[in-house]
This record gives C-alpha cells, sequence and structure tokens, in this order.
C-alpha cells in the first residue's frame, strides 16, 4: 500500500510530543518566525496531519485485505487559514508581523550566516526552492482543494473511528504548549501589563495645546499650521462640487484608453473578443475604483488615530482637517461605484495586508509613514494619471479634486516624519527602512491584480506574467513612485537597503524628481476645474 500525506506530519495531538520538533517544518516555522517577530504575509491554508492519526490509519488500513497494493491519501479535512494561525499567535502576545513574502523569504535564506542558531535556518534550501512564484500558484489554488481526494478512504477510516483532528485552537494551543516545554519558544506573555495601549490618546498639556498661536516656532511647526490653513479653506462638499448628473458609458464607465488595462495587448488580450474586452474594461475600473475605496476608508481611520496620537497640537489639528477629507474621499469613490458603475471588488490582499500593518502597527510615525508618504503618494500618482487621461468631466474632476486634498496629506507626511526621524537612532530608522522596503513592495504587488484576473475566468499566471516582463508595464508601475522615491530620501529612510530594493524595482531614477512642483500643479489642475465649472 502506498500513503500519500500532502500536509505535514506533526506531534501527537493530544501532548503534543515528537522526537525531535526542531527539525520539524511546522514546528521550526514558528519557532524561527517568532524569533524573527516576522511571518510572510499569504493567504493560504495550514495543513497538518499529526502522527497518532498518520500511525493509526496506516496500521487500521494495513489489515484490511481489500487495500492491497491499493494507494491512498491521508489529508486533514479541516485545514487551518494562515491569517487565523497568525492571530492566535498573537492572542498569546507574540509579537508578529506580517511581511511581503519575497522580503521575508530573502530574509530567511540569510540565516545560515546571520543567525544560524534560528530554527528556520536549517529550512533554507526549502525556502530557495519555495520560489515567490512558486508561492503565488500555491496560494492561487488554495480554493481549489487538493489535488489528491481522501473520500473514500476517510469513510473507511470513519467506519473504524478513526479521525483526523482539525487544525483548530485545540490542537494550536497543544503544539505551541509542546514547543514552550521544549524551550523552542518562550511561554506565551499572558500576564496583564500596566503600560499604555499604543491606541490610547495621548493628552498634552496646557503649553503644548496654545503652542500653534505662539510665536517662536520652529520650521516644522510652522509649516504644518501653514498646511492646516490651507486644509481649512480648502474643503469642499462632493455633492455639490461635482456635477452626479452626468452620465456614464456603460462600456467604458471612465472613458480610460485600454492601456490602462494591465493586460493591455498580451496574448491573453489579444484571444478576448468585444463583448469579453467590454467586461473586462468594466471590471477593471470597478476592481480599480473599489481599491481605492479601501484606501481612503484605511486612511480615514488612520487620520483618526493621528489625531490621538500625533505628539504636538498642530499635527492633530491637520489631521483633524484630513479625517474630514477621507470622509469626503469614501463618498466619492463609494458613490462612482454604486451609482454609477453598479460594480465593485473586494479590497486585493496585499493592500489588505499594508492596510493592517499601517493602522495597528504601535507606532505612531510608522502609521504616519505608511499612509501619508506611502499609500496616498503612490494613490496620489495614480490619481493623477487618470485625472490627465479620463474623457468623462465627472471622472476627471473626482479625481482632480481628490488629488488636491492628497498633496496636502503626502505635504504633512513629508513635514512631520523629516524632523522626528532626525531624532531617530540608527537601529529605529534601520526598523522604518524596513518597513518601507515592504510596503513598497506590496503597493507593487497589488497591481498584478491576481483576484481579478481569477474572477474573470482567465489565466492568472500568464496574464501575471505579461505584467511583471511587460516593459509598458514595469515603467508604468515605475511612474506610481513618481513621488514616494524622493520623500522617502527626504525624510532620511535612504539607507543602502533601501536604495537596493528600489534599485531592483526600477525607481532609483526617481530619487530627485522634484515632488513640490508636481504638488503645486495638483492643486492648480484642481483649481482650474473649478474655474471652468
Amino acid at each position: 500500500m502506498s500513503v500519500y500525506r500532502p500536509g505535514l506530519v506533526t506531534g501527537d495531538s493530544r501532548t503534543g510530543a515528537e522526537l525531535d520538533p526542531a527539525s520539524n517544518l511546522l514546528a521550526a516555522f514558528v519557532a524561527g518566525a517568532l524569533r524573527l517577530e516576522s511571518a510572510p504575509a499569504l493567504d493560504d491554508a495550514i495543513s497538518v496531519v499529526p502522527v497518532d492519526f498518520v500511525a493509526a490509519a496506516i496500521a487500521a488500513l494495513c489489515l484490511q485485505e481489500e487495500h492491497e497494493g491499493r494507494r491512498v491519501a491521508l489529508l486533514n479535512p479541516s485545514p487551518l487559514r494562515r491569517s487565523t494561525f497568525y492571530g492566535m499567535l498573537r492572542g498569546r502576545a507574540y509579537r508578529l508581523r506580517e511581511t511581503a513574502f519575497p522580503r521575508w523569504r530573502e530574509r530567511v535564506l540569510r540565516l545560515p550566516r546571520e543567525d544560524p542558531e534560528n530554527p528556520l535556518a536549517r529550512f533554507a534550501l526549502y525556502y530557495r526552492a519555495m520560489t515567490p512564484t512558486r508561492m503565488r500558484r500555491r496560494e492561487a489554488t488554495v480554493g481549489d482543494g487538493p489535488a489528491l481526494t481522501d473520500r473514500e478512504t476517510r469513510a473507511r477510516l470513519d467506519a473504524l473511528g478513526i479521525r483526523c483532528p482539525a487544525v483548530d485552537a485545540q490542537l494550536v494551543d497543544t503544539y505551541l504548549d509542546a514547543y514552550a516545554a521544549r524551550g523552542l519558544i518562550a511561554a506565551p506573555r499572558l500576564e496583564v501589563s500596566e503600560a499604555r495601549s499604543p491606541h490610547e490618546p495621548l493628552l498634552l498639556d496646557q503649553d503644548e495645546l496654545v503652542a500653534p498661536w505662539l510665536a517662536g516656532l520652529d520650521d516644522a511647526e510652522q509649516q504644518m499650521i501653514r498646511l492646516y490653513d490651507v486644509a481649512k479653506k480648502r474643503q469642499w462638499d462632493a455633492h455639490a462640487r461635482l456635477d452626479w448628473s452626468l452620465e456614464i458609458d456603460p462600456e467604458n464607465p471612465q472613458q480610460l484608453p485600454d492601456d490602462a488595462i494591465p493586460i493591455w495587448r498580451s496574448p491573453v488580450w489579444n484571444r478576448l473578443g468585444a463583448a469579453e474586452r467590454v467586461e473586462l474594461r468594466r471590471n477593471h475600473q470597478a476592481w480599480q475604483l473599489s481599491q481605492f475605496l479601501a484606501g481612503e476608508q484605511g486612511a480615514l481611520l488612520c487620520a483618526g488615530r493621528l489625531v490621538q496620537r500625533a505628539p504636538s497640537s498642530a499635527a492633530r489639528m491637520f489631521c483633524a482637517t484630513q479625517v474630514v477629507d477621507e470622509a469626503r474621499h469614501v463618498e466619492v469613490f463609494a458613490r462612482l461605484l454604486s451609482e454609477k458603475l453598479g460594480l465593485s471588488h473586494p479590497v486585493s490582499p496585499p493592500l489588505r495586508r499594508l492596510l493592517d500593518q499601517v493602522l495597528y502597527d504601535r507606532r505612531w510615525d510608522v502609521t504616519c509613514l505608511g499612509m501619508q508618504v506611502l499609500i496616498e503618494g503612490l494613490g496620489l500618482a495614480v490619481f493623477s494619471m487618470i485625472r490627465d487621461r479620463s474623457q468623462h468631466p465627472l471622472i476627471a474632476a473626482a479625481h482632480a479634486y481628490v488629488a488636491q486634498d492628497e498633496a496636502r496629506h503626502v505635504a504633512f507626511g513629508r513635514v512631520q516624519l523629516g524632523e522626528l526621524y532626525r531624532e531617530l537612532s540608527a537601529p529605529e530608522l534601520a526598523e522604518r527602512e524596513e518597513f518601507v522596503i515592504e510596503a513598497s513592495y506590496l503597493l507593487r504587488d497589488r497591481f498584478a491584480a491576481r483576484e481579478l484576473w481569477a474572477e474573470l475566468g482567465l489565466p492568472v499566471d500568464r496574464c501575471v506574467g505579461w505584467i511583471e516582463d511587460s516593459g509598458y508595464m514595469h515603467r508604468y508601475r515605475a511612474e506610481l513612485f513618481r513621488r514616494v522615491v524622493p520623500i522617502v530620501r527626504s525624510i532620511g529612510l535612504w539607507g543602502p537597503k533601501v536604495r537596493d530594493a528600489y534599485a531592483r524595482m526600477g525607481l532609483l531614477e526617481f530619487a530627485d524628481a522634484e515632488v513640490d512642483a508636481l504638488m503645486d500643479e495638483d492643486d492648480r489642475i484642481a483649481r482650474h476645474y473649478d474655474a471652468s465649472a
């Protein structure tokens, strides 16, 4: 009898005992990831088969004559989503930040020489073989189920009272307790901490509250007050400023050229008929607007947190204006999707992961860095492109007005963080630079739109392969970082790792770009739309 078990064989489901947990990939992954305080941000499932189940199943099947010469598969019928597994680890007070898989993999591959005592170091060869492309394919097949089936085998084992334990909270706790007892991981820190919550508002004293109206402010404070004053004057009503009565073309709602679609002119595109291209065009535009809506909602929540956590009164007052801006942007994109396109899509996994990291990071400045500089800096570039390329007056004006607001938000992040990062230590700056690299990869990868191609029934790997290899798309994705890269450099996060990452992404040419002129142009164009309305 041949046995296939497309899942890791793990310790006893009742005690967690196993001969050498450090040689087991799951145990090594948990111990190594907790040591790194970082885990790969993946959208797959964790499937394990406890050794007591495997032993009982093989023994029982071997005693049955009808299984002689047969092949059987031993699978776990109840795997666990990786995101849920990470949540269980955090629930035991372990620190674990999700990192884009390519960056996390690179870190693991360096472990044999940089930290050979890390349990993951012995699995470097496994992760060398598990390339980002292979991992993307693995993620894409999670919803399809395993290639092998164990339906008949499971029925026979059920009749014998032999069932594979589900990968649930009880099994995870059993394994984690066993790992801790053997010293593979630290015991969980479940004691109640008396420290302030990272999300608890900071209360400023009287002097700090009145500081914006005093003389002798430093340059950064003066710039923040000027941005606050501009924001007060530039508030607008999305219902009144935009002409929502304008009709749209259902075949091209935003009146954009087809080269705005990432797979334009690819072999997949060339084989589509006219009706299929219309469906693709509508869905891609709806998918893009849906990502904007998700990003603006994230920005709304982040701005609200910064009102609570920013260290100065001037910064909080500006962020209060941003809360109103972001609420207005949510209104704009929600109405475009519901009233005009009548179609929407879920947030893409890379963007969702980044929004989670930005919103829930304990450090307020990382929330500011992730949202004001990275997400909104890239969003500003996309809004400007649509503004300049759309032939529909409502779509162009909506993106022009949103871009006008976003330019202020990016300028605030530049001022606030440039001042702060001059005071941070080298290790603290290194942490922020690592975050910049991870976030930049996630922002770049979200434009691959894997979930959209899958939903439309298109060959996902061929679509993504075209996007990765197309010179046109390389240039397009690089242009999106035109405003991000020079700001990252200007706020002081320009170490060798950041420069190397941006070089690999083909972005170093933008390091000296003049972003002030671009943002002044965003403001001028928005005012031009008002004048011509």
